[in-house]
């Protein structure tokens, strides 16, 4: 629930009278350190009336208002994507927090859901939708430009720097860190942290690789994506770059869907659901299994990618934009591997 100041705020920012004009509906736990907000409310100014959302998180130096710039920026970089855009219409802090109002980005009149909140197939549904028009009309034009050293080191600059996570946990969990391969339960498998401190060797064989860059939102996850009846949104911008590589945002969609329903810790049911869904090319469907809701979200995901090839005629690049799906995902794993949240994990 909202508080009396954030109450107050939101009557100054948008020129509402009393509180009971103001409804809201919590979008998000707060896991990440912030609290999102659908209200809608009842204004003296025409323009203002209708949905809006709230983001209150905890002051971080200007990390919000580098969010609302961000916001500004990718709303005049793809006007063909504004109606999927929330616009800021104030910041400011409200006891010792940061607070974003963001304009609602369409004119549904059901309350806006999480898309981590919805079904099977309503999330297939959104997700192939919004994931499409990421590439399709968010990037209408995209560059093909950049190296798979690059790659790894834009998408991966805090958990691979100084002081990144990456090492420091993969070293506690293996007993030879430095070899080329690992075993789990006798299967062997590459050693993710050998090929990270080795990219610069094998990323040579890829140097004649087409790599697609464009606007990437930088963290696609469930709660970012908000859906209603008849359009979605998309929130929170902090991560937002203007000339990364694309697909990374596919693969962090399609990895924190799994992650989130991955609740026991089970290794043999994950790597079963990987064996699966995942080895396939993404350009073919998995049949339906027992992993229901990973299984739904893979197709989307990859069914996504296929919709965008085929519209923008790039029937020719599939290869390298397989390879860069793989890379993505890659990428997507590194970034899940370090939060704070999957210490659980690498304490199992």
């Amino acid at each position: 629930m909202l508080s009396k100041e954030i109450l107050d705020y939101i009557k100054e920012k948008l020129s509402v009278v009393n509180d009971q004009d103001i409804n809201d509906v919590p979008l998000t736990d707060g896991r990440s350190g912030a609290e999102v907000y659908s209200i809608k409310v009842k204004s003296r100014r025409n323009r203002l009336n209708g949905r809006h959302i709230i983001k209150i998180c905890t002051t971080a130096g200007d990390r919000d208002e580098n969010e609302a710039a961000k916001a500004r920026q990718l709303y005049d970089y793809a006007p063909q994507f504004s109606n999927h855009l929330v616009k800021v219409e104030a910041t400011g802090q409200v006891g010792g927090k940061d607070v974003i109002i963001y304009s609602q980005a369409n004119n549904s009149q059901m309350h806006s859901v999480a898309f981590s909140t919805l079904d099977g197939v309503r999330i297939a549904k959104y997700a192939r939708w919004a994931l499409r028009d990421l590439l399709a009309v968010l990037n209408e034009t995209v560059q093909i430009d950049g190296t798979a050293e690059d790659f790894y080191s834009r998408l991966l600059k805090k958990q691979l720097g100084e002081n990144g996570r990456f090492a420091p946990r993969m070293e506690v969990l293996l007993d030879r860190s430095g070899a080329e391969c690992i075993a789990i339960n006798g299967t062997i498998y590459p050693n993710p942290l050998y090929f990270m401190r080795h990219i610069a060797g094998w990323s040579s064989h890829l140097s004649d690789i087409h790599l697609f860059k464009g606007a990437v939102h930088g963290d696609l996850h469930g709660f970012n994506l908000l859906a209603t009846d008849n359009s979605y949104s998309i929130i929170d911008f902090d991560s937002t770059e203007f000339n990364s590589y694309l697909l990374f945002d596919h693969a962090y969609f399609e990895f924190s869907a799994f992650y989130d329903n991955f609740k026991d810790n089970d290794l043999n049911r994950w790597n079963g659901m990987l064996e699966q869904i995942i080895t396939l090319s993404p350009f073919e469907s998995a049949a339906a299994n027992e992993y229901y809701l990973e299984y739904m979200v893979r197709n989307a995901v990859c069914g996504s990618i296929s919709d965008w090839v085929e519209s923008a005629n790039l029937e020719n690049e599939k290869d390298d934009i397989e390879i860069q799906f793989l890379m993505a995902r890659i990428a997507a794993g590194i970034n899940f591997f370090c939060k704070k949240t999957a210490q659980r994990l690498a304490n199992s």
